[in-house]
């Protein structure tokens, strides 16, 4: 079967940089670089991102003030702010970011698509079951209706870490890397999850495409490398941090 998008729905970076890494990274979507829980994955797929990223519900991270928490939802911005601008001087241009991937979103998946989620066991229940796979588990059937109602060839790969047992999941395994929660290269880790993507005869020429801007993005960044740690320096001296008045 020929798959059109191969799409990250977090919980972390991780699943984006992989892709991104294979070739099969086409564009920037809404769950790439957040931290997220799936069933709020599963609620703003089905409400289409109903009042993401309003002033009101922003938090900022007490210990690590670039980062921002919408409280709504529950979901964490890792690389969109930076924590010597006022939140209010931020806000508008992330937020029409994320707007733009949200429609890139929508607008691929009504093509054949396959979605990957990184399945996360942070929260366990008393046996050491992810909290999170068991919430698969009893939505199964619901969450597969969502994805497939945008398009009948929609499905989802799951990658979960070594130690979690499913009968109503497929689960691609990995091993956490060591002294980290997860596996920060699961493909590389586990073979069968790109082999298995080799199934779905993604397009040559496009994939060649996305690892050429892949390549120059690593090229653009190693240049760009020294100039960064310069402005973090002079940013360090001449800037005061802002803090908002709503941390977590």
């Amino acid at each position: 079967m020929k798959i059109k998008h191969i799409i990250s729905l977090g919980y972390f970076c991780s699943p984006a940089l992989e892709l991104e890494r294979f070739g099969y990274r086409d564009s920037s979507y809404p769950f790439d670089w957040l931290i997220t829980d799936f069933p709020v994955v599963v609620r703003l797929i089905n409400n289409h991102f109903d009042e993401i990223l309003q002033y009101d519900n922003m938090s900022q991270k007490h210990d690590m003030p670039y980062l921002y928490r919408d409280d709504k939802y529950n979901i964490e911005f890792y690389h969109d702010f930076n924590k010597y601008q006022p939140l209010s001087k931020q806000l508008n241009f992330v937020r029409d970011k994320y707007l733009q991937r949200i429609k890139r979103f929508y607008d691929s998946i009504h093509e054949p698509t396959l979605f990957v989620r990184y399945i996360s066991d942070e929260h366990v229940d008393e046996e050491g079951k992810s909290l999170e796979l068991k919430w698969i588990e009893e939505n199964f059937a619901d969450i597969n209706s969502l994805i497939k109602s945008f398009n009948a060839n929609n499905r989802i790969l799951y990658i979960s870490n070594f130690g979690q047992k499913s009968k109503i999941v497929d689960l691609f395994f990995v091993t956490k890397d060591l002294g980290d929660t997860v596996c920060r290269k699961p493909f590389e880790n586990n073979s069968d999850i790109p082999n298995y993507i080799l199934n779905f005869e993604y397009d040559s020429f496009l994939k060649a495409r996305n690892l050429d801007f892949y390549y120059r993005k690593l090229r653009r960044a190693k240049r760009m490398k020294i100039w960064n740690r310069l402005v973090n320096k002079l940013q360090k001296i001449f800037y005061k941090e802002y803090h908002h008045n709503k941390t977590y």
